[in-house]
C-alpha cells in the first residue's frame, strides 16, 4: 500500500510539475516613467536592450549612446565621434552588456564592434572575418549573436572566443528561405538557449537551440497577406530588393517573458482575420502551445520594447518617454 500510494504521488507530480513550473498568468503593472532622465523631441533613439542591471539604447544625430542603471536610477551617455578611424562610428544596428560588463556596439557601415567599458574608456576595436556583414546583434546567458546579411551559409553566427560559428537552418535552405535582406529584417531576442527571431515582414518566429546551432522550429503565428515581396530583375540581369509593397501584420519588436522558457511578447501592428494587432497592446505568444495566450494593455503607444528577468521597458515616441513594468505572475 505504500509503495502503491509513493506510484501515485510521484505520477502526480510528473504531470503537474512542469506546469507548476510555468506561470499560467502575468500581468504587468506600471511604474511610470524611468527617472532622472529627458528624452530630447528632436532626436531619434533606438536600440534598446536591457540587461539584469542596465538599460541602453543610442540616440540619433547627437552620437550618443546611454547607458541607465536601473538600480540606482542614473544613466551615463558615452559620446561617439563619427568617422572611418579608431573607435569612431558611422552607424549602430545593436548595442548590448555583457557579463564582463563590457559594452559592445555594432557598427554595420564600418563593419566592426566597438568594445566600451560602463565608465565610457574605448577598449578595444573587433572586425568579422572577411565576407561578414553583420546587420544585427543579440546577446543574453552569455551567448552572443549576430545576424548577417550577406554570408550564404547561414543567417545567424554565434560568436564563441572570436570565432563566428554558423547557426544551421536544417532543412531549409538559406537562400530560399530568406533570399532579400527584407525577409532577414527582424527583432531578436534569447532565452535561455533559444534565440527567437521575428521578422518584420512575415508573420514567422524562428527558434533556433544556441547549444546544437540549429533551427529547431519555424512558426507561422498568423496569417497575413504579403504582396510584391518577390525581388524585381533589371535587364542586365542584377535583382533589386524593395520591401513588399503591402503586408497586413507588421512586426515592431520582441521580448522575452522572465520565468518562463517558452513565451514571449510581440508588439505588432495590422490586422488579420484572426486578430487586430495595436502598439498600445502586447501579444503573448506561447512557442510550445503555438498560440496566443494573453494581451496586455500599455497604456501607452509603444515604439520599442525590452526586458530583463524582473522588467519591462518601453519606449515611446508619441509620449517621449521610456516606461517601467513590473511582471507578476499568477
Amino acid at each position: 500500500m505504500i509503495f502503491k500510494n509513493i506510484a501515485y504521488l510521484l505520477f502526480f507530480f510528473l504531470i503537474t510539475g512542469p506546469a507548476i513550473s510555468q506561470p499560467t498568468q502575468i500581468t504587468l503593472s506600471p511604474l511610470g516613467k524611468l527617472k532622472n532622465i529627458e528624452l530630447d523631441e528632436s532626436l531619434t533613439y533606438d536600440g534598446f536592450e536591457a540587461s539584469s542591471e542596465y538599460l541602453t539604447w543610442f540616440e540619433y544625430y547627437a552620437n550618443n549612446v546611454v547607458i541607465y542603471d536601473i538600480e540606482k536610477e542614473k544613466e551615463t551617455k558615452i559620446e561617439l565621434i563619427k568617422g572611418r578611424g579608431p573607435n569612431e562610428f558611422l552607424d549602430i544596428m545593436g548595442i548590448v552588456v555583457d557579463d564582463e560588463q563590457i559594452l559592445n556596439i555594432l557598427d554595420p557601415t564600418n563593419i566592426k564592434f566597438i568594445h566600451v567599458g560602463l565608465n565610457g574608456e574605448f577598449l578595444k576595436e573587433t572586425r568579422p572575418p572577411a565576407g561578414f556583414r553583420p546587420l544585427g546583434m543579440a546577446y543574453g546567458n552569455g551567448y552572443l549573436v549576430i545576424l548577417d546579411g550577406l554570408k550564404p551559409e547561414a543567417v545567424f553566427y554565434l560568436i564563441e572566443e572570436d570565432e563566428y560559428k554558423p547557426i544551421e537552418l536544417t532543412g531549409y535552405s538559406v537562400s530560399e528561405e530568406f533570399y532579400s535582406p527584407f525577409k532577414k529584417m527582424g527583432h531578436l531576442t534569447i532565452n535561455q538557449n533559444k534565440l527567437i527571431h521575428l521578422t518584420q515582414y512575415y508573420p514567422y518566429l524562428y527558434v533556433y537551440d544556441l547549444t546544437s546551432k540549429t533551427l529547431v522550429e519555424r512558426i507561422k503565428f498568423d496569417d497575413s497577406d504579403i504582396s510584391d515581396d518577390k525581388p524585381f530583375i533589371t535587364p542586365d540581369g542584377a535583382a533589386m530588393h524593395a520591401p513588399p509593397a503591402k503586408v497586413d501584420i507588421t512586426s515592431r519588436d520582441i521580448a522575452l517573458v522572465p520565468g518562463t522558457s517558452n513565451r514571449v511578447f510581440i508588439l505588432a501592428e495590422g490586422k488579420s482575420k484572426k486578430r487586430e494587432y495595436k502598439l498600445n497592446q502586447l501579444h503573448e505568444y506561447d512557442l510550445v502551445k503555438k498560440e496566443f495566450v494573453a494581451v496586455h494593455n500599455l497604456g501607452i503607444k509603444a515604439t520599442r520594447i525590452t526586458s530583463n528577468n524582473k522588467y519591462l521597458f518601453v519606449y515611446s515616441k508619441d509620449e517621449n518617454a521610456i516606461f517601467k513594468y513590473e511582471f507578476k505572475t499568477h
